[in-house]
């Protein structure tokens, strides 16, 4: 018998007893975690290869890896940014729970797990680096008298063109992981008699 496997699929193990209620191949669904992603270990300073939804390690996973990513040399990365977010993923829970169903290119999908994260790619001349999201303490305060006279404008969107409800798609941890509508309407749509505007995730 030759053994033939594809390259690269995740791989499931079973070991079935055949019985008379065996008639098929029987339909089996699993929770795959994964392929194992270069993450820093902090506690022994080393890189090592596991499984992960921190959004830092997905998203330079996407820009390096050679075979399904950008395939850019880690040295060409600021890595004590993606050190940073981890860490900080790690604090506040955010994570990448998501799934690549599209063709898109590599900066786009670095930055759709990244935005998880709070986060997001720049690039600064032949490196890259991360722009992050978070609380810092107060550098300089902005108000009316840092403004130079003439110079303000404030413009506001008119009620007709405003979201009165956003409706998306999420798969449901809780649920299989199954694909389920989500819908979110203001609370002050319906009771003020506003004309409703729906605006749907993508």
């Amino acid at each position: 018998m030759d053994y033939v496997r594809n390259k690269h699929p995740a791989l499931l193990g079973m070991k079935i007893k055949p019985d008379d209620q065996l008639n098929g191949i029987p339909r089996v669904t699993f929770l795959n975690h994964g392929r194992g992603l270069r993450i820093w270990d902090a506690t022994n300073n080393i890189w090592r290869a596991e499984t992960s939804n921190n959004t830092a390690w997905v998203g330079l996973d996407i820009f390096t890896h050679s075979r399904y990513g950008g395939g850019i040399p880690l040295t060409r990365f600021d890595v004590e940014k993606y050190k940073e977010l981890a860490a900080h993923c790690v604090d506040k829970g955010l994570e990448f729970n998501g799934v690549f169903d599209t063709n898109m290119n590599v900066w786009d999908a670095a930055t759709m797990a990244l935005r998880c994260g709070h986060a997001r790619p720049l690039n600064i001349g032949t490196r890259y680096t991360l722009e992050i999201e978070k609380a810092d303490d107060i550098y300089m305060m902005f108000s009316v008298a840092n403004i130079i006279s003439g110079t303000f404008k404030q413009t506001w969107l008119s009620t007709q063109d405003r979201a009165t409800e956003v409706e998306g798609q999420y798969f449901d941890r809780t649920d299989k992981h199954k694909q389920k509508p989500l819908r979110v309407v203001a609370s002050d749509t319906y009771p003020s008699g506003v004309r409703t505007q729906a605006s749907k995730l993508t």
